[in-house]
């Protein structure tokens, strides 16, 4: 990003937000032949004030392997999605971005940028896909046998600990005999098949791999009839969409690396102008 003051183009995300190890991501900077970032974009669509949204034409990597930003367990769970928006705000301060679009902290400062991660209402928009409604489930421990119940049912696993996010209090609880909680299950997924260019694009094809993973800024929790519950964020693998569970009622602690995926949102007045021979669109400013 030309002019772009360095110190806007790194970020070590710290253990204590993604829940795994301290990590610096920084901006590939890296030109192609024709003095041109490496990074390329793709349109994504328009948001909900009309303005065009961008998506970078494949996942952000940060090292030797597409398996690149690592979360784990609880705290990544909580902070994931502000940490994949931070990452990915730093690819959101180009000539056309809308850098007042988001404002994030790092290291306790703000900084506006035009960047966030993708995440699984972009997906559902560019399929036409709509999620069902969530549905509430009763999980308890039976005073007799010590068992986890699910919906009054003792679950086909023998779990016996159950802790999960309270979002009332913001503490991770644990149910004791004769308690019960309510979950909401929001949990979906799906397949994304190969037969568009829509599609190719969000799965991520290229000469190397057919089936990239990445993340989506955005919180999932799978209520299981076997007395789990999966705290997740979602992500695109195997492809489709999927979730991926950091952390499992019964005191199980799981940690990912994945690629990140940033859009950008473009200020107001940027508009789409043509399409060059490659199909490339051209940008400009509405006068």
């Amino acid at each position: 990003m030309t002019g772009v003051d360095s110190t806007l183009l790194s970020y070590q995300s710290p253990s204590t937000l993604n829940g795994k190890s301290n990590q610096t991501i920084t901006v590939d900077q890296t030109k192609d032949a024709n003095d041109k970032s490496i990074i390329k974009w793709k349109l994504l669509g328009k948001d909900e004030n009309d303005q065009i949204l961008l998506i970078a034409a494949n996942p952000i990597a940060y090292g030797n392997t597409r398996y690149s930003f690592s979360i784990k367990g609880k705290i990544g769970f909580l902070n994931g999605v502000e940490e994949l928006n931070k990452i990915c705000g730093l690819y959101g301060h180009g000539t056309y971005a809308d850098t007042s679009k988001y404002i994030y902290s790092y290291n306790e400062t703000s900084i506006s940028t035009g960047g966030r991660s993708v995440r699984v209402e972009d997906i559902n928009k560019v399929l036409s896909y709509t999620p069902a409604q969530p549905v509430s489930h009763i999980y308890s421990k039976n005073e007799d046998d010590g068992y986890i119940y699910y919906d009054g049912t003792k679950g086909t696993d023998d779990v016996t600990t159950f802790i999960y996010y309270d979002e009332t209090t913001g503490n991770w609880v644990p149910i004791d005999s004769g308690e019960s909680a309510s979950l909401l299950h929001t949990y979906y997924s799906y397949t994304i098949g190969t037969s568009t260019n829509k599609q190719k694009m969000l799965r991520y094809y290229d000469s190397t791999t057919t089936n990239s993973t990445y993340w989506l800024a955005s919180q999932t929790v799978s209520c299981n009839n076997n007395g789990v519950v999966n705290f997740s964020l979602r992500r695109i693998a195997s492809g489709g969409m999927y979730g991926g569970s950091l952390f499992d009622s019964n005191d199980v602690e799981n940690d990912y690396g994945r690629g990140v995926r940033p859009v950008v949102t473009l200020a107001p007045n940027v508009i789409l102008v043509d399409q060059d021979a490659n199909g490339a669109w051209n940008l400009g400013i509405e006068e």
